[in-house]
């Protein structure tokens, strides 16, 4: 079908739908009642996000997303925002749109999957499996945690996203404790995520943590909050999108160079939210563990594993510039002794920090730089 200038495009379906600026921008006013003109789009930052809502949207048989509008989708999310409504209710009201009181196969499952994407969508965080989806990829959830049918949606994200006030040694967390250390001299590997509830989570072998980098759709969140006098109607609690939001500038710290080369390699090879790294940078009261609530423990964990580390490599070696004694041992380290490289390596941050190596000076190669 032709659109013509006068079409909606929120009418329009998921399938077959390229997404334009005044998409973008209507699904944007929808789910968060704002007003902005399509010319607008390119200063919401959320080509990110909407990469994500393709990806979702993809996870959809095609017969379905033949069927589900746009406009379904914000529907369901007008319906959310009341506070009342549990899923079942949602459903209720659902049938009672025309275009889907005419479907007699399948729509009780299609409208549970229309409820379902449309959740994911606004809240970005995993509320339940689609009966209509296909397999793509992995799960990532770490710890499936799904919306019931007696609770209402305010409850589960309570329950998916506590507080947590752990206690352990951890006071503070130093400007070295950033992504790209966290990476290339712990060499744990960073996995990005579009599920809130993944943000910080690691591995059970610790050697990867799952960062959300949406910082974008945070802000979204954020100026919702703060227009509706921050009395949580958005679900995500003002205070959990704030913290979030300073995760970010604490692994991202703004204004680091070297921070800011890093993570423009990672968006080649991964579409990621750029102003993750506008977030502002974090100073020594803004960093202490107390000040963080919901990625408390999370947080502990990840500082103990990037504490414990041993670097594995020279790169990882000439990185960890805790200490500039240990940059200058390395310096004067022979590689070209293999023996005396390994020993080192072995020796390097044990109890016993009085070491000797011998050898003539070496120039480091700029590579590991």
């Amino acid at each position: 079908m032709v659109r013509t200038p006068t079409d909606d495009p929120l009418d329009g379906k998921l399938s077959g739908t390229t997404l334009s600026r005044e998409l973008g921008c209507a699904i944007f006013n929808a789910f968060w009642q704002r007003d902005h003109e399509p010319t607008a789009y390119d200063k919401l930052n959320l080509e990110a996000y909407f990469a994500y809502c393709k990806e979702e949207c993809k996870t959809l048989r095609s017969d379905i997303t033949a069927t589900i509008t746009h406009r379904d989708l914000t529907v369901v999310v007008s319906h959310l925002r009341h506070d009342e409504n549990t899923k079942p209710a949602i459903y209720d009201k659902l049938k009672a749109l025309p275009h889907l009181q005419v479907i007699s196969d399948g729509r009780d499952q299609l409208i549970k999957d229309i409820v379902t994407l449309a959740t994911h969508l606004w809240l970005m965080t995993n509320v339940g499996s689609m009966g209509s989806s296909i397999a793509i990829g992995q799960n990532t959830s770490s710890c499936p945690t799904f919306w019931r049918d007696d609770e209402r949606l305010k409850d589960f994200i309570n329950r998916k996203l506590p507080e947590n006030t752990a206690v352990s040694g951890v006071t503070q967390l130093p400007k070295s404790f950033n992504a790209a250390n966290i990476e290339q001299i712990a060499g744990i590997t960073i996995f990005w995520t579009s599920d809130l509830a993944d943000h910080l989570s690691m591995t059970e072998d610790y050697t990867k943590v799952a960062i959300f980098h949406h910082a974008s759709f945070l802000r979204c969140h954020q100026k919702w909050n703060c227009s509706n006098h921050n009395d949580d109607s958005g679900f995500l609690k003002p205070e959990l999108v704030d913290e979030t939001l300073r995760t970010l500038a604490l692994l991202f710290p703004e204004y680091d160079r070297n921070l800011s080369k890093w993570y423009r390699r990672q968006n080649t090879q991964n579409p990621l939210d750029y102003t993750a790294i506008e977030c502002g940078p974090l100073n020594s009261e803004q960093r202490q563990i107390e000040n963080f609530k919901y990625w408390r423990h999370r947080l502990i964990i990840l500082k103990q594993v990037f504490d414990d580390s041993e670097p594995k490599t020279v790169s990882q070696l000439w990185r960890d510039d805790q200490t500039l004694d240990q940059r200058r041992d390395l310096e004067r380290m022979p590689l070209n002794d293999a023996a005396t490289y390994n020993a080192s390596m072995k020796r390097y941050r044990s109890q016993s920090l009085q070491r000797t190596w011998y050898g003539a000076a070496v120039v480091v190669p700029a590579a590991l730089t």
